[in-house]
């Protein structure tokens, strides 16, 4: 029975030891993105720079449908990844290493404000950032 409880107490620090290692190595940073774009309700079109290389994009989609998840995955072209989401938010970027996206917002005929997440990632650090558009 105290074997059982040693092998248990020792399992579940090692467990934790590794969780707390993994956290360690991911942090959050600012890439020199805002934290927060907000579009018109008549959308646009902007180009963001920042002040380091990110190797990808990743979207959240707030409102999963039945069969999606949260996340977007884009598509290569010669020119770039590409994202859309629901049709109102597209992103591109140059690729891996890149330090610039762009963002296409279709007009909000909705009526209703709308939001999306963008986490920018290298790895072992990202950045989230909120993309709205007024309805």
């Amino acid at each position: 029975m105290r074997k059982s409880l040693i092998k248990t107490v020792l399992c579940a620090l090692s467990l934790l030891l590794f969780v707390s290692c993994i956290g360690a190595w991911v942090k959050q940073v600012n890439f020199g993105f805002p934290e927060t774009i907000t579009f018109a309700k008549e959308g646009g079109e902007r180009t963001y720079n920042g002040s380091a290389s990110f190797s990808g994009i990743i979207l959240h989609n707030p409102e999963p449908r039945d069969n999606d998840n949260d996340i977007s995955y884009g598509y290569c072209e010669e020119t770039g990844v590409h994202y859309e989401v629901d049709s109102w938010l597209r992103v591109e970027y140059g690729g891996v290493l890149g330090d610039s996206f762009k963002l296409y917002v279709e007009p909000n005929t909705t009526g209703k404000p709308r939001q999306m997440k963008l986490t920018i990632d290298d790895i072992y650090e990202f950045q989230t950032i909120d993309v709205r558009q007024e309805g």
